[in-house]
């Protein structure tokens, strides 16, 4: 027996926070040195109704002046999701494959 089959569920990547490529490589190194199978990656997130309020009000309390980033890009949009998305999957595939991850 092999052990035990294991992963890493990437959710949410959220824009602006952990959206760059160091924290999305760093985290794929890391899934490999833990002897990772699989990450399942699933970027931005839903902001409807008092979801949006509660997450724009834990916004102000850790990442200052994050809230009015959120705002001006995405105003009432029912999904927020990074502009640089497609480069990001492109980038943590690539990663992916070097390591022998799924």
């Amino acid at each position: 027996m092999d052990g035990i089959y294991t992963g890493v569920l990437l959710m949410p990547i959220l824009p602006f926070i952990p959206d760059t490529e160091e924290n999305i490589l760093s985290i794929v190194s890391g899934a490999s040195k833990a002897e990772a199978k699989f990450i399942y990656p699933v970027s931005g997130m839903a902001l409807r109704d008092r979801q949006g309020e509660y997450y724009y009000e834990k916004l102000d309390e850790i990442f200052l002046d994050m809230q009015q980033r959120y705002i001006s890009t995405y105003r009432n949009q029912y999904t927020c999701t990074a502009s640089h998305v497609r480069k990001l999957y492109e980038m943590f595939t690539k990663e992916c494959k070097c390591y022998g991850i799924l």
